[in-house]
Formats: C-alpha cells, structure tokens, sequence
C-alpha cells in the first residue's frame, strides 16, 4: 500500500473525488455565495463551474488522440 502508484491514485483520484462531491456540496448548502464567491473566481476551478468550453474540449480529445492509440 505504499508504493507510488498507490500514492499518486489516491491523491489524484480521492482527493478530488471527495473535495467536488463531498465537500463542496455541503459547503454549499451551509452558505451558497460563499462557496460560489470562493470557487467561482479561482481559474483551477473553472472546470467544475462553467465547464469547458467547445475549444478546449476539442484541443483535449486531439491531444489525447496524438497520445493514446484508440
């Protein structure tokens, strides 16, 4: 359980997975403008806000078709 590939799954997958599913949703029915204030103007959260816009979506799948083999 301490190998790396343990470490980096449960850091990039759990921790998010229970800060946008778990945490956020709670804060938000404590008090909405304040998650939204918070959220809504960090740049690394724009994702989870307002989504990727068509560009963005497009330059991801293109990137990931020069790297992964479908």
């Amino acid at each position: 359980m301490m190998g790396l590939d343990y470490t980096w799954w449960h850091g990039m997958y759990d921790v998010p997975m229970v800060f946008y599913n778990q945490f956020i949703p709670e804060a938000k029915a404590l008090d909405p403008n304040v998650v939204d204030d918070v959220i809504g103007n960090m740049p690394e959260h724009q994702w989870f806000t307002k989504g990727d816009s068509p560009e963005q979506a497009k330059k991801i799948h293109e990137y990931y078709k020069t790297r992964c083999r479908e």
